[in-house]
């Protein structure tokens, strides 16, 4: 919503509403407006990836039977949570754990995009425009976090990208073991008992590093 706001606003006060402003406003809006459609660009891409994608489909998750049932262009298909094998959320850097990766901040980081996979092999690229996990914790053990730039849901690769995320998950646990071997006993302690805001690798670092304390 506010793509559209920041986007056509200006267009409209330019085309439709030039008795406002001077031609000195006017060229100030038009600067504005190509600056704020080139920031966007890769919002609108991935709007519209998303929307191709994902046309068509219908998905509702009932936790308390357990299913997963999905509709893609009216035909139907129900699971259940449990056969739910690979599960990945692909999101901006934005949404790294590391404190300093807020610095980085993206016009697109709302958007990413699941990838969940089932026990008989059925695979679902899932926008979160369908179902919105940015907010809340993962609802599944199972779920692994994967970190872009620019998170284009590509069904076209999805071995090879899982390979690279499991290399990618074991690069991010050695890094935050040496971020966390400066961190006492109770620190850890702590953060191993309040999981939700951390992700899986920041708490198997933490359990890694607070053996090695025990036993040194």
């Amino acid at each position: 919503m506010a793509l559209f706001f920041f986007v056509g606003v200006p267009i409209y006060l330019h085309f439709f509403r030039e008795d406002i402003f001077s031609h000195q406003y006017r060229e100030i809006i038009q600067i504005t407006l190509v600056l704020l459609l080139f920031s966007n660009i890769p919002s609108i891409v991935l709007l519209i990836n998303y929307y191709f994608e994902n046309r068509g489909t219908k998905l509702k998750i009932d936790f308390s039977a357990n299913s997963f049932l999905i509709e893609i262009k009216g035909f139907e298909k129900s699971y259940d949570l449990s056969d739910i094998s690979i599960s990945t959320y692909y999101l901006t850097k934005y949404h790294r754990p590391e404190i300093g990766w807020k610095w980085f901040w993206y016009p697109h980081h709302p958007f990413g995009y699941w990838h969940v996979r089932f026990n008989n092999g059925d695979e679902y690229y899932l926008s979160n425009l369908l179902v919105d996990f940015l907010k809340d914790p993962k609802f599944l053990p199972v779920t692994k976090y994967r970190y872009t730039t620019f998170p284009f849901m590509d069904k076209s690769n999805s071995v090879s990208a899982q390979k690279s995320e499991e290399i990618e998950n074991t690069n991010r646990i050695e890094y935050l073991v040496q971020l966390y071997s400066g961190k006492s006993e109770q620190e850890l302690i702590d953060l191993l008992n309040n999981k939700v805001p951390y992700q899986p690798e920041a708490i198997e670092a933490a359990k890694i590093v607070l053996s090695k304390k025990k036993v040194g």
